[in-house]
């Protein structure tokens, strides 16, 4: 079937392909022997003017009776091939298979009619538009493209394609940046603008040769250069295309058709009609407007234009004729003589044997698997579109059988001398170690961003995110793998290890000599000067410091790593603490007079005036009972010189003076100041007394404060021998300190003072 209306060279040359390979099978003697197979050809005007062909094939004596059974209907024919286009087959499709004839297609790709249910008795020689569509997808990941451009026709062909191109690239990275489907008048210039604008080099034009003559003359028109375009399986083989005035400038087409099987005899068949035609003048009449055998406008192609036409085709129309014949012969049960003439053979019967079967043909196999398709071989054509010569070259292969395998020969690209292929994708390849991030509505879109440590990107596995590594792995920033850790530690046997153990030893060793040389002169003043029993805690402290270091060595385990921060960090703030606290009482007593006078007098009420007793102290209580002893008295003294036995003491000294033996005179030119506290003070933590002459105060340290004399501005110390008697400022400080119980005896009898020398004081005897 082809139609009428638009008289096509390559429609009147599939219609004789049919009739070669019809004249082949009456004049074998292996298929079909003594069996002459007949054929009626309708022309198949339009999609609405189709109607009556139909019903002549499926009526019986003129007559349809749709409820008869299978058994008892005899149809006018008992197979259909074609008609040609994936629209007029739908078109006929319901009247068809009502009777269950069998109809082999050529030319009808829709994968609507892999659906057993709705179609039930087609078989098609074409491809699916569902493989067509995979290939096409192949070849796009083949060089790497990802921005497309679709372009289809108003046709069932078309949409079907489209469909399928949108459902077989999702999770394949490549987007559909332009789709459009055009009509016959439909605005060209336009969509191509619109690509263009975009920067769509890579075009997939899946259509009928018809709108594809209209899309690329188009774009010799609008001047559109260097792109790629990508033909489905109807026009990839167009020769008039091919030859079209300026089809050079467009760039790069590639086409995909099924694998070019020769005929042989078919060119010998051509030339043989031709030659018979001539002879009757190219003119017959034929009645009822069907056309058959030969048309009138047929008379005016040449044998060489039928020859030389576009062979897309030629060998699904064979194969159809053969399948037809292949089964007719089984169910005729013919043998290699004869066929059973004497057998009804009825449309279901012959359908059955036709999925069934397995033939060779040509060099290529003719089988059907469950959904009515054949296998597949497909074939990659590029164009070559010199200006004096045209021709199409094959470049590449594609199979399913046993597995999906393309192949194409680099080689034979036009682009093979430049040093990449045609760019057609929305954003740049990442570079190693980068991943992608989606940016805008497609996703192919992205930009590219840096792993960060510990993590990798896996492009095969999934290009858009960095995966982490795992707990005994690593790797740098930016990493495409993952490193295997190797564990690193401080070895015993180290140089560095052996230099700070044995640093760590001397210091352990040093801190313990100190420790047991301040214990050893634990009542000296120098010891007690540095803070006395707080020195012992931070010289622990800092000893226990230390041996954490022991902890950094060799293979670390748990224990290890608590142990070596917990007790530097524990006993090392011990250790600060008490410097801060030592410091800070420094701190308090040298800075407070100028920052806080008033609390500096306040502070002045308590200070300390010391002075070693020695062996001439004196006990203060006698007993059984534990008692308290005078530790240290200090006399602070005015900057002014002092003659006599206090000439040369400065500030802060203590003063005795023995010139007159068992007294002691004080001077009246010596002016006696307030105490002030000195920078040694020697305090162990024990009990302190403010002589004021109050009665309450009588009982501290275990002694009681003299009398006062006069205005009671001086007062006389207790415990103090006759012969080191000495002379106080306005306010006295006892420090006491607690002694474990002895037999303790004065060093010398007490005396008392001579009132005659000191006006205002009275003779008093120390208790």
């Amino acid at each position: 079937m082809f139609s009428r209306q638009t008289f096509t060279k390559s429609g009147y040359q599939m219609f004789q392909v049919m009739r070669f390979a019809v004249e082949e099978i009456n004049n074998s003697t292996t298929l079909l022997p003594n069996v002459t197979l007949g054929y009626e050809v309708f022309d198949h005007c339009s999609d609405t003017k189709n109607f009556p062909s139909v019903f002549s094939f499926i009526s019986q004596n003129g007559l349809i009776n749709p409820k008869e059974k299978l058994n008892n209907h005899q149809s006018k024919v008992i197979a259909l091939t074609g008609p040609y286009g994936s629209t007029r087959a739908l078109a006929v499709a319901p009247l068809v298979t009502m009777n269950y004839i069998p109809w082999v297609q050529y030319a009808a790709a829709t994968s609507v009619f892999s659906d057993k249910l709705r179609y039930p008795t087609l078989l098609r020689t074409i491809p699916s538009n569902k493989d067509l569509v995979q290939m096409l997808i192949h070849i796009i990941q083949w060089f790497g493209w990802n921005w497309v451009a679709f372009i289809g026709g108003a046709d069932d062909y078309s949409k079907d394609g489209l469909n399928l191109f949108y459902k077989y690239t999702k999770n394949t990275g490549i987007c559909v940046a332009y789709q459009e489907l055009l009509k016959i008048q439909g605005n060209y210039n336009q969509t191509l603008k619109n690509i263009n604008m975009l920067n769509i080099n890579v075009i997939v034009v899946f259509t009928v040769p018809l709108y594809a003559e209209s899309v690329m003359k188009a774009a010799i028109a609008n001047n559109i250069r260097d792109k790629v375009w990508i033909s489905s399986h109807p026009w990839s083989m167009n020769q008039q295309l091919l030859k079209e005035p300026g089809i050079e400038k467009v760039g790069t087409i590639i086409g995909i058709t099924e694998r070019i099987t020769s005929l042989p005899g078919f060119d010998q068949f051509v030339y043989k009609m031709k030659a018979t035609n001539k002879h009757n003048n190219g003119d017959v009449e034929v009645p009822n407007k069907i056309c058959n055998q030969e048309c009138k406008e047929g008379a005016f192609v040449s044998a060489v234009e039928i020859i030389n036409e576009n062979p897309t085709y030629s060998f699904n129309i064979y194969a159809a004729i053969y399948s037809i014949a292949h089964a007719l012969h089984t169910v005729l049960q013919c043998n290699l003589n004869e066929c059973r003439k004497n057998l009804a053979v009825k449309p279901y019967m012959l359908l059955g044997e036709l999925k069934k079967l397995d033939f060779p043909l040509n060099g290529r196999q003719v089988k059907f698997d469950v959904n009515g398709n054949p296998t597949i071989s497909y074939a990659v054509a590029l164009w070559h579109t010199e200006t004096n010569h045209s021709w199409i070259e094959m470049v590449g292969t594609y199979d399913t059988y046993p597995e999906t395998i393309l192949t194409i020969n680099n080689s034979l690209m036009p682009w093979r001398n430049n040093t990449s292929v045609p760019f057609s994708n929305c954003s740049v390849e990442c570079m190693e170690g980068y991943s992608r991030e989606h940016e805008g509505l497609h996703s192919c879109c992205f930009r590219c961003k840096k792993c960060p440590q510990n993590t990798y990107v896996d492009y095969s596995r999934d290009p858009y995110t960095c995966f982490p590594c795992a707990e005994s792995e690593w790797s740098d920033e930016g990493s495409t793998t993952c490193k295997t850790r190797t564990v690193v530690y401080l070895q015993f046997t180290d140089i560095a290890s052996i230099l700070v153990i044995f640093s760590t030893v001397c210091l352990i060793a040093l801190l313990i000599f100190i420790f047991c040389l301040f214990a050893y002169n634990y009542n000296t003043p120098v010891v007690r000067s540095a803070g006395g029993n707080m020195c012992f805690l931070m010289l622990a402290c800092l000893t226990m410091s230390s041996i954490s270091v022991f902890f950094f060595f060799g293979q670390p385990t748990s224990v290890h790593c608590v142990l070596r921060n917990f007790i530097f960090t524990f006993f090392f703030t011990i250790c600060l603490s008490c410097l801060t606290v030592r410091s800070f009482q420094i701190v308090c007593v040298f800075k407070m007079a100028a920052e806080f006078p008033k609390l500096h007098s306040l502070w002045t009420r308590f200070i300390v005036l010391y002075r070693s007793l020695g062996d001439e102290g004196g006990v203060r209580r006698l007993g059984e009972e534990n008692y308290w002893a005078i530790s240290r008295v200090t006399v602070s003294l005015s900057s002014q010189e002092v003659p006599g036995p206090t000439k040369g003491r400065s500030v802060g000294e203590p003063w005795i003076d023995r010139k007159h033996g068992d007294r002691t005179t004080f001077h009246p030119s010596h002016e006696v100041v307030k105490a002030r506290r000195l920078q040694s003070i020697y305090s162990p933590t024990k009990a302190a007394l403010a002589w004021t002459g109050r009665e309450k105060e009588r009982t501290r340290c275990g002694v009681t404060p003299p009398q006062l004399a006069g205005s009671g501005e001086a007062r006389r110390y207790i415990g103090v021998s006759s012969s080191q008697r000495a002379l106080y400022g306005r306010r006295v400080v006892v420090v006491c300190r607690y002694i474990p119980p002895k037999p303790w005896v004065w060093a010398e009898p007490r005396r008392e003072f001579a009132p005659a020398r000191y006006p205002g004081y009275h003779n008093r005897r120390g208790s």
